[in-house]
């Protein structure tokens, strides 16, 4: 159903509101959140909550681009949830955090990978260590001091196996250095990538990266014409309206297929930001695999 109507029926305190912006935006919206809170549930209940949020806002409010729309409230309410939880980890500050976490896979080979860690580290830390390098990986340490409260940390950067690695990192206190810095250790000893059901690399996730990348190009370009044979019947693609593409810069790439073994369609979303803008946007794109390939639908600046 377009935009449009789904808008009147909101205007309308239709029931059918929800269902119609459920099956047109339901996934759409579900990548928004994951990619920010990386839970299930708690991604179900920001897209459930931006429902409410849309039915509220109309008919005061008569969006142009409901895609947008809808994808700026679930952002808020995932940065929301995200905030109280790390409010609540931490515990009102009264000791020094520890934390362990693996982070988004990063478009980038363990050595780029590293190096923008590096970077973070040298800010950070007083001291930061030469890498440790294995055959997929590269490990560093870095710290305050000595002293039982002094922080430190650790960082693993891991190749994915499709071009991308994964970032684990360590961060706790001197003392706890014997636990958490032990298990750390133990962990990436034993730390192995695996796509589930596969022992290489299934072929859409190739043809997906590839499309991918040529589809931000001609987005950030402001050309989405030159690439027609990547593009759905009525493709719908809300860009910056002018070539910005020589002051991107990509900071992470999130895939999500409704399926890993024979997806029909992905969200993908392109985490960015301009050189004169501090903070980051997303690109979201949503496709379908038809024929063999990878068509767009779908896709919009969140801002």
């Amino acid at each position: 159903m377009e935009d449009s109507r789904i808008v009147d029926l909101y205007w309308r305190r239709s029931g059918d509101a929800v269902t119609e912006t459920s099956a047109k935006y339901g996934n759409y919206c579900y990548a928004i959140a994951h990619n920010l809170l990386a839970n299930a549930q708690d991604a179900e209940e920001c897209v459930n909550d931006t429902w409410l949020g849309a039915w509220n806002a109309m008919p005061v409010h008569r969006p142009e681009r409901l895609g947008p729309f809808l994808g700026k409230i679930t952002r808020s309410l995932a940065c929301n949830r995200y905030s109280a939880a790390q409010a609540e980890k931490r515990g009102g500050g009264e000791l020094p955090l520890v934390l362990e976490e693996l982070g988004d896979c990063v478009p980038a080979s363990p050595s780029a990978a590293q190096a923008a860690e590096d970077r973070q580290l040298a800010e950070t830390y007083a001291q930061v260590s030469e890498a440790e390098e294995t055959e997929s990986a590269l490990f560093r340490t870095a710290g305050d001091g000595t002293a039982w409260d002094d922080a430190q940390a650790m960082v693993l950067c891991v190749d994915d196996g499709y071009g991308g690695s994964f970032v684990l990192t360590a961060r706790y206190f001197t003392e706890a250095a014997e636990g958490h810095g032990v298990r750390f250790r133990d962990m990436m000893d034993t730390f192995t990538v695996v796509y589930e059901g596969f022992t290489t690399s299934p072929a859409w996730v190739g043809e997906l990266q590839t499309v991918t990348d040529q589809l931000m190009k001609a987005i950030f370009s402001d050309q989405i014409s030159t690439v027609p044979d990547l593009l759905a019947e009525d493709t719908a693609v809300y860009g910056y309206g002018e070539d910005v593409s020589g002051d991107i810069s990509v900071a992470a790439i999130d895939y999500t297929p409704d399926d890993d073994q024979s997806p029909i369609s992905a969200v993908v979303s392109v985490k960015h930001r301009i050189s004169t803008e501090d903070s980051y946007n997303y690109l979201t794109m949503e496709l379908d695999y038809t024929g063999g390939q990878w068509l767009l639908r779908q896709a919009g600046i969140e801002k």
